[in-house]
């Protein structure tokens, strides 16, 4: 292992170096240029200068080299600070471990970011003391020694332009708070500066300062009460607070000073989206595109807002677009694949599937992408894919309503009831009137065998609504796991008055006379099933088991007829589906029953019961995990369309 002391402070990153002056990097060892084994001297020291400093030349590093293998040993950022003199300076120390560091020669480099100065300096290490050499200094007194000369941002020889125009430079690298020293040294030798006083605001609501940055606006305003984009940046810290109403008239206050405005067009119609005034966002971002057809904040919001009233053809048309523009513009591609999945789920899933990996390739924690893509592998019972990423999303906004709903449904798809309920009490912690929260726990103590809590749940459902038909199956079925057959019935019947054509209920009930004793009013019960559904196959399975106790003897028998779909699936799976609807038309007919099965899945309690002395099975369908009235979860939309990005729109 190795350490480094390194004293500075940061320095922002920036890209290139300017043509006029290059930049300059001296190096030079404090002391012997030796680090010598199992001794005290195990420290190399160094001084870094830096001549003609451009910020744009980014970060600095050091990196120790092993010389003759070219084994990077360690790299570490280093941190100039100004010096005096046009020299920028950090004192450098370099603390190897005895034993991960051989005899040999070594290289100390300092490389930048993105500019191409460089410096470097050799040392030594051996295992013998050199002459006349002296103890390096211990480790704490170079942390407490201080770099002489160092002067502050407020001791540079600059004119109020020289200290905003290099403000700037660290505003547009995002270096906020080094920004803003420098834009308040311009604003101390011309107090009327105001585009020093404009982007001190700036700088400042990007710390999050916003009362401090309200107060330099204002001053801006005393000067020149026509800086339209003033009014602008007021206007979008209302937006952002989301004040649309007190938004929109700072943005009109600067479209009154320059009607050409395209952020304050672009981000008015951001405020009357937000307001429900659709059509007359349009007009505003139409208004930007008269201007600048290649706008491309104002085309994907366009974009969107024809998706949210279904014209997918207009919205198609300036999503295609935008990415003409920009192929990577990530909400351009979400509404894409939210058309598609619009338009035919299941026919262009795939696409959609496409288009959202794109986005999650460009930036992987989009949240849009995320969930999304969750509901696609939902929709295809890839559930342990579908849980990963609405976990992603829970990550990044652990109260997202939707996401934790999901995520906990999922849980249950794999059969982690117990964690589920973690995440139904999470949701539940913040809507605790969440009805399809509170069923779904249910069912998941259900599953548990926990069945006391389970009702407890459905109870409190049906108490909030007693139509709840899921809680009602679920309260149903409970009382047949405990061979409460009688009771079974009763829940439901009370699902077949909400809904006198639910097959489920007509089979279940069916399956709880079965064991009553009471056959021929179960046959009739199954008949009705399937004469709703003539595809249900827990309903051909359990007439058929029943036409076998009643003596009722079919051509095929229960080990012909039983699991008809899944003997046609083993054999041709998905891969061949015309095949397999054949295998089990042929395979039912020979059972002699009037139906036909399609490729489709269940869920199913197996119970055993005795027929003559010999085990046989009955299925009674489960009540369903309640996600939603889709078959698939709620799709997470672009929640607003896009304002002018966040490290550009203050200022132009």
């Amino acid at each position: 292992m190795f350490a480094i002391l390194l004293l500075g402070v940061n320095v922002t990153t920036f890209h290139s170096v300017q043509a006029s002056e290059f930049t300059e990097i001296t190096v030079t060892i404090i002391g012997d240029p030796v680090i010598v084994l199992n001794s005290q001297k195990n420290m190399i020291r160094a001084n870094v200068e830096i001549e003609n400093y451009d910020p744009r030349d980014g970060y600095y590093f050091m990196k120790v080299v092993d010389t003759s293998s070219g084994q990077i040993l360690m790299e570490s950022e280093i941190l100039p600070k100004y010096a005096g003199n046009d020299i920028w300076a950090v004192q450098i120390a370099y603390l190897a471990q005895q034993d991960e560091i051989e005899i040999g020669e070594y290289e100390i480099q300092i490389i930048t970011e993105y500019g191409s100065a460089t410096g470097k300096i050799s040392f030594s290490v051996t295992d013998k003391m050199p002459p006349n050499s002296q103890e390096i200094v211990s480790t704490e007194k170079i942390v407490e020694e201080k770099t002489e000369n160092i002067k502050t941002v407020k001791d540079l020889n600059l004119t109020s332009e020289g200290f905003f125009d290099k403000g700037k430079i660290h505003y547009e690298s995002e270096r906020y708070g080094l920004a803003l020293e420098y834009f308040e040294n311009a604003i101390e030798k011309n107090p009327n500066f105001v585009e020093a006083l404009r982007y001190a605001g700036n700088s400042l609501y990007q710390l999050k300062k916003i009362d401090e940055a309200m107060s330099y606006y204002d001053k801006v305003l005393k000067i020149d009460p026509n800086d339209y984009k003033t009014y602008h940046n007021i206007g979008t810290k209302f937006l952002d607070a989301n004040e649309p109403e007190e938004a929109i008239k700072y943005f009109d206050k600067a479209i009154e000073i320059k009607p050409d405005h395209t952020r304050s067009l672009n981000d008015k119609g951001v405020a009357l989206s937000d307001l429900g005034n659709y059509d007359e966002a349009i007009i505003y971002y139409e208004k930007v595109l008269e201007i600048d057809p290649n706008h491309n904040n104002a085309l994907t919001n366009l974009a969107f807002r024809y998706y949210e009233s279904e014209d997918y053809v207009k919205s198609t048309i300036y999503a295609d677009r935008a990415l003409e523009i920009n192929p990577n513009e990530m909400d351009a591609l979400n509404l894409k694949a939210l058309i598609l999945l619009d338009q035919n789920y299941k026919s262009n899933l795939n696409e959609a599937k496409s288009l959202f990996e794109k986005v999650l390739s460009i930036e992987p924690e989009n949240i849009t992408s995320l969930y999304n893509l969750a509901g696609i592998f939902d929709h295809l019972e890839r559930y342990n894919d579908a849980s990963l990423h609405y976990k992603k999303v829970i990550d990044q906004e652990p109260n997202n309503e939707g996401a934790l709903f999901y995520y906990a449904v999922s849980l249950s798809d794999i059969g982690k009831y117990s964690e589920s309920i973690k995440y139904w009490d999470k949701l539940l912690s913040l809507n605790p009137d969440h009805v399809d929260a509170i069923y779904n726990k249910g069912f998941a103590f259900h599953q548990l065998g926990q069945y006391n809590e389970a009702l407890e749940n459905y109870d409190v459902v049906l108490q909030k609504n007693p139509e709840h038909i899921e809680a009602l199956l679920g309260k149903g079925v409970l009382q047949y796991d405990l061979g409460k057959y009688w009771d079974a019935i009763y829940y439901y019947d009370k699902v077949l008055e909400i809904d006198s054509n639910h097959p489920f209920a007509f089979n279940n009930k069916a399956n709880a006379l079965k064991e009553l004793d009471k056959d021929e009013e179960a046959l009739s019960y199954l008949e009705k099933a399937l004469e709703i559904d003539p595809n249900y196959s827990d309903a051909i399975k359990n007439k058929q088991l029943l036409l076998e106790k009643m003596g009722r003897s079919t051509s095929g028998s229960i080990d012909q007829c039983m699991n008809i779909d899944t003997q046609c699936f083993e054999k041709y799976g998905f891969s061949n589906p015309e095949a397999y609807n054949q295998c089990v038309s042929i395979r039912v007919n020979n059972c002699e029953l009037d139906t036909q099965i399609e490729m489709i899945t269940w869920a199913a309690i197996i119970v055993p019961i005795i027929i003559g002395g010999v085990v046989s099975i009955i299925f009674l369908d489960k009540h369903k995990k309640k996600k939603s009235l889709q078959t698939v979860p709620k799709k997470f939309d672009i929640k607003k369309p896009k304002t002018e990005e966040d490290h550009d729109w203050m200022g132009i």
